[in-house]
């Protein structure tokens, strides 16, 4: 390749010198070597900069030669080149030399303002970036290990039972048949505001069977509901969750009859991301000053048979807890990432109705097409059910994925780091590509070693506006 191209040079010369006098052809000597040179004479191709380079490195050849030419012949440069011609060389070259010459302030300036504006973008997050995130935060989650969890159950109300009853929505004497047939603590994500269409009867029935087994009803938090629900009591360490945690104008009720005989009240609201994509669900939520747990939460509290709950706050909420198990780490306004990587076990209910398998934990939810949507998620769409169980599974477990309070912080100072890294790198090719190559294993590194402790580390922000 570097044959090709010198011959072609060489031939290109042959043609100029074929219809010039060659008394005016005068050959210039390189200064410094051009870096378009390298891979075949290619290398320029590779970026903006190693272009610039080479033309100024022409123009000082080509002022070089004229000082000398002028010297030697006598001549004035102005004679050469027109002064009034705004795209002279000698014009370029000389923007180019005074701009130079105040190159080392205007540089550390530049370099200064741009390391305070990447800065300042990290911390307005804009929608890109906020998406970069939460893609970076699936790929982290999509490399764990696949878990199957042995405690929960999921009892799907499908479309096979709907067919067998005549239709939506079931009789809640079915719920109560259920809750009797269950040995651990049963939960239903459905919610039953008004008297049973089939026959008031069955929410006697049902009601007598949640007096004699504990059992979780779902509630849904509204922005157009005013009332309040049942209040569980909640121990509160540190400050005031209230102005972090999601906060809602009231709370969508039970049947009445239901809400004084069940024992557990959990929410089963969900928080899409800004891309419709849920991947994290409160652990409490906020309406009329008082606090009230998610389904999952109450689940838990249920089975210890504990009557409240703990909440810890600092800069946010950092953690929440049943007192017979572990904290779970929230991100600062309560909330908890779901890890797509769990499996349940599960039976449709005429299966569960026939022969139920023994879970400490049992929810039931409607599954059947046209009557619930599936909540579409990282890992795909699942109904919500399994969302809930998903937030058991891990306060069961003792850990949940969560992005701590420190993580801008952190970002921030690597992101600072990383710049003041590369800045330095750009003086030598030979250091600029370890650098970046120890940047980028570096980086992919950290994350995976904090994913191990159940924290999300953003590598994607950092990544993107390191290298601007």
């Amino acid at each position: 390749m570097n044959n090709f191209v010198t011959t072609s040079r060489s031939k290109r010369l042959l043609m100029f010198s074929k219809y010039e006098d060659n008394n005016s052809v005068r050959s210039t000597s390189r200064s410094f070597p051009l870096i378009s040179t390298q891979m075949g004479s290619f290398f320029g191709f590779l970026d903006e900069g190693f272009r610039r380079y080479d033309f100024y490195i022409g123009m000082l050849d080509a002022w070089l030669y004229l000082e000398d030419f002028q010297k030697r012949e006598k001549l004035k440069v102005k004679s050469i080149v027109r002064e009034d011609s705004k795209w002279s060389p000698f014009k370029c070259l000389q923007k180019y030399i005074i701009e130079k010459s105040f190159s080392g302030k205007c540089s550390m300036l530049n370099k200064a303002l741009s390391i305070i504006f990447i800065l300042g973008i990290l911390i307005w997050n804009p929608y890109p970036l906020q998406i970069a995130e939460l893609k970076s935060f699936d790929y982290l989650m999509s490399t764990q290990e696949p878990v199957q969890n042995e405690n929960i159950l999921l009892v799907d109300l499908d479309e096979e039972i709907v067919e067998a009853y005549g239709g939506y929505p079931l009789p809640r004497s079915l719920f109560a048949n259920m809750i009797e047939r269950t040995a651990g603590v049963p939960g239903f994500t459905l919610l039953m505001p008004d008297a049973d269409l089939r026959d008031e009867q069955n929410d006697l029935r049902l009601a007598y069977a949640l007096q004699n087994k504990p059992t979780v009803l779902a509630y849904a938090a509204s922005t157009q509901a005013s009332e309040s629900g049942p209040h569980v009591g909640t121990a509160q360490l540190g400050g005031d969750p209230l102005p972090w945690i999601t906060k809602y104008p009231g709370i969508l009720r039970q049947l009445t009859i239901l809400q004084h005989n069940a024992e557990g009240v959990g929410l089963i609201n969900a928080s899409p991301e800004l891309d419709g994509v849920v991947r994290r669900l409160p652990l409490v939520v906020g309406s009329g000053n008082k606090l009230y747990p998610s389904f999952g939460l109450e689940m838990l509290r249920v089975a210890v048979g504990d009557p409240s709950y703990q909440i810890k706050t600092g800069q946010g909420v950092e953690w929440i807890r049943i007192p017979n198990y572990n904290p779970i780490n929230t991100d600062p306004n309560g909330k908890i990432w779901i890890n797509s990587n769990v499996s349940f076990y599960r039976q449709t209910a005429s299966e569960y109705m026939a022969d139920p398998i023994p879970a400490p934990f049992v929810i039931f939810g409607v599954t059947a097409e046209g009557i619930v949507t599936p909540v579409p998620t990282a890992g795909g769409a699942i109904y919500p059910p399994e969302v809930q169980a998903n937030v058991l599974h891990n306060l069961i477990e003792g850990k949940s994925l969560s992005q701590p309070a420190w993580a801008l912080s952190a970002e921030l100072g690597i992101l600072l780091a990383s710049m003041l890294l590369i800045l330095f790198a750009s003086r030598s090719v030979y250091l600029s590509v370890p650098i970046l190559v120890a940047l980028l294993v570096g980086q992919g590194y950290l994350a995976t070693y904090l994913l191990k402790s159940s924290y999300l580390y953003d590598v994607s922000a950092t990544i993107v506006l390191g290298f601007l």
